[in-house]
């Protein structure tokens, strides 16, 4: 049978990018590894995890106590690129993790929305997504963008981006999640004072942690982009997790298991909890990084919201963002 030229091409240009990336691992092994100071088995979590399963937010809290997170300039405040930081509201392994840098993008004229852009794993750099950013902004919407932990500034001096952030150590992997969840849920609360809607846009992984945060905290507007449910599988299947998969499987974690110990960060658990009003989903046919089948399983969950099918794989859709952008900002603006 004959392959869509667009579909050699996706796969191809996938190929290309990953042999041309570096294989890496996470160098850290925890032993123990345990969770909110405590040390389990993987068993033993999901007993401890598993009443929470219908009532997800009381997992997955904004930790604020009642407060709001403070911004504090990082340069200058005034333009259509200001940088601010504020401080994780969760405690942090590390104290270059603690700090969270946030990119706001202002749109031209006062905005009536703003959405919330959450990065993928590994990035090594924020190039792709200040673009993006500057694109909407320039289509009329407010972008805030976020660094997730242990990548980037976030990263202990030494490790490269993302190195701590998914890894074997599997409950540091889960409060890791968690950390992130709290703070989108608190940015998604600080703007809600100046924005008449509010969004999130999960781009990979970003998608993962966007959704756990409706879980807790309504929103107007959820984009899905490339992202999925079945968080043990992808960990097994993905192109991209190769290494983790050895790692985990030299510490005796089988799927299964992995599956089990992650329930509470899986949408195909919880996800039937979220707050979004509208769900647009992006999903990319030829993706070796996020299988189909598993970003399929995200659009069940969601209740097969409205979907966007790009003939695009997980590197190759960086051709089909601009009309992304395009959609994402005329339903949104």
């Amino acid at each position: 049978m004959r392959l869509d030229p667009r579909e050699l091409f996706a796969r191809g240009f996938e190929r290309a990018i990953y042999l041309c990336t570096p294989a890496r691992g996470c160098r850290l092994t925890l032993d123990p590894d345990p969770f909110d100071g405590r040390t389990y088995t993987i068993d033993e979590f999901y007993d401890f995890a598993a009443p929470l399963f219908d009532r997800p937010a009381d997992f997955f809290g904004d930790f604020l106590e009642g407060g709001r997170l403070a911004l504090r300039n990082d340069g200058d405040a005034s333009g259509a690129r200001r940088a601010y930081t504020f401080d994780s509201p969760l405690p942090s392994r590390f104290a270059e993790n603690a700090r969270v840098p946030l990119i706001w993008f202002r749109a031209p004229k006062s905005a009536r929305s703003a959405v919330l852009l959450v990065p993928g794993w590994s990035r090594p750099d924020r190039g792709l997504e200040e673009r993006w950013a500057r694109a909407l902004a320039a289509q009329g919407v407010d972008v805030l963008l976020l660094t997730v932990p242990y990548h980037l500034e976030r990263a202990p001096q030494g490790t490269w981006s993302g190195e701590y952030f998914i890894s074997q150590n599997v409950f540091w992997t889960v409060a890791n999640f968690r950390q992130l969840v709290a703070e989108i849920r608190g940015l998604v609360q600080l703007v809600r004072r100046d924005y008449d809607r509010v969004g999130l846009i999960g781009v990979s992984s970003g998608g993962f942690q966007a959704g756990l945060a409706t879980l807790g905290e309504p929103v107007d507007f959820l984009f899905p982009i490339m992202t999925g449910a079945e968080l043990g599988a992808i960990t097994w299947d993905s192109l991209l997790t190769h290494q983790v998969k050895a790692a985990l499987i030299a510490r005796g974690v089988t799927r299964d298991a992995l599956s089990r110990a992650w329930s509470i960060t899986d949408m195909a658990v919880v996800g039937r909890h979220t707050r979004a009003q509208r769900v647009r989903q992006y999903v990319t046919l030829y993706d070796a990084v996020m299988p189909l089948r598993h970003q399929e399983r995200l659009w069940e969950v969601y209740g097969e919201p409205p979907r966007v099918d790009l003939r695009t794989s997980h590197y190759s859709v960086v051709f089909a963002l601009p009309r992304v952008l395009r959609e994402i900002a005329a339903e949104v603006a």
